[in-house]
Formats: structure tokens, C-alpha cells, sequence
């Protein structure tokens, strides 16, 4: 009879801690889905320009997510934690960071991983809202400011025409370096100042029609 009991009981913590754990385990992947998803997004918005990177937008969001899968390994015991530490010991990362800013995505990535691997589901969400909002609101003078680009393009000589008025339009302040005929097309070499190069790319390849294009 006692057995029978004791039996019961034991069966009946293990069935809950595993139904616990399935929940937390559920919970972990929303909140993190949830948080990599605001980092993606905001990285998408500060860099919606020219130097927009989505390989390195999707390197932030599998951080998040190796992150989380370390911590919660490294609390479930001693000896797995000493495990990870000697494997990322031998790893070594080679990023070439052209932008500081990437910087700051990769520790705020980080970040979120050991907030949702130890459950500290609010923090992360509270701190990633307000380092989205910051992130956005702090990079707006850089997308208003106007930069130096050189363009080449392929074209006929009937085309030029339709390029500049496109610069005048858009309030490109643009300079022809150089122009050279060949026998089917001509080649005009352009210095530009222009705030949102990548708008204006589509815009020209949409409205021209040419042979060759480049930014440079």
C-alpha cells in the first residue's frame, strides 16, 4: 500500500515537471522568436538605405537564438557548462564590422539570447523596445544626410537627357566626370550627392533604359 503510494506520488512529479518544462520550453522559443523578430526588424529600419545587409541580419537572429540554447544548457548542469565553455574557447569568429552599429546589434543579441535563456522574459522585452525605439530615433539624421556616390552607366546618348531630369526631380546634385562613345552605347561617369541611393537605383533602372549599370 505504501509503495503503491510512494509510487504514485514520484510518478505524479515527474509527469509535472515535464509538463513544466514543456511550457517553459514553448514559452523560451515564443519570447525569443518574438525578440529576434524586433531586432531584425529594427536592423532592417536603421539600415533601410544602400548599406543594408541581410546575411548579417540573419547572422543577429540565429545569435539569438545559439544564445539562448547555451544558457538554458549551461543551467542544466555543471559539467555541460564546462563542456560549452571549452568548445566556444576553441571557435574562433573572424566578422569584418564595416559599421560600429553592428556592434551594438550583435551584444543586444547576445543580450536577448541570456534574457530568454534565463527566463528574464520581461527584461528583455522592456530593454528591447526601448533599444529599438533608440536605435530608430538616433540614426534618422543619418538617413537625411546626403552622400557621395559615383555612378556609371551604359547607355544611349538619347538617354542622358531622361537621366538628369531624373536627378532634378529627385534633388540629385550631380556632376558628368566623364562621357566616352563607343559604337552601340555611350558611357557617362556621374558624381552624385543623393539621400536614399538605393531609391534612386530603382528609379532609374525602372525609367532608363541602359546596358550597364553601377553605384559606386
Amino acid at each position: 500500500m505504501e509503495l503503491n503510494l510512494l509510487k504514485g506520488i514520484v510518478s505524479s512529479h515527474i509527469t509535472s515537471n515535464h509538463v513544466h518544462n514543456i511550457s517553459t520550453f514553448c514559452l523560451t522559443a515564443f519570447v525569443t522568436i518574438l525578440l529576434s523578430g524586433i531586432i531584425f526588424f529594427t536592423y532592417k529600419k536603421v539600415f533601410s538605405t544602400d548599406n543594408y545587409k541581410v546575411k548579417f541580419n540573419i547572422f543577429l537572429v540565429s545569435v539569438v537564438f545559439v544564445t539562448t540554447m547555451i544558457i538554458d544548457l549551461v543551467q542544466t548542469s555543471l559539467i555541460t557548462s564546462l563542456g560549452l565553455l571549452g568548445i566556444i574557447s576553441i571557435v574562433k569568429f573572424r566578422v569584418k564590422l564595416k559599421d560600429f552599429r553592428d556592434i551594438s546589434f550583435i551584444l543586444w543579441a547576445v543580450a536577448v539570447g541570456i534574457a530568454t535563456g534565463t527566463e528574464s522574459y520581461l527584461v528583455g522585452l522592456l530593454y528591447s523596445i526601448i533599444i529599438a525605439i533608440l536605435l530608430i530615433w538616433l540614426n534618422r539624421p543619418l538617413e537625411n544626410k546626403s552622400k557621395d556616390t559615383m555612378l556609371i552607366v551604359r547607355s544611349k546618348k538619347k538617354n542622358q537627357k531622361k537621366l538628369e531630369q531624373l536627378f532634378e526631380t529627385e534633388g540629385v546634385t550631380y556632376t558628368l566626370s566623364l562621357e566616352k562613345q563607343f559604337d552601340n552605347y555611350n558611357e557617362f561617369v556621374y558624381h552624385i550627392q543623393a539621400k536614399k541611393i538605393k531609391k534612386l537605383r530603382e528609379k532609374i533602372i525602372n525609367k532608363l533604359e541602359y546596358d550597364f549599370i553601377k553605384f559606386i
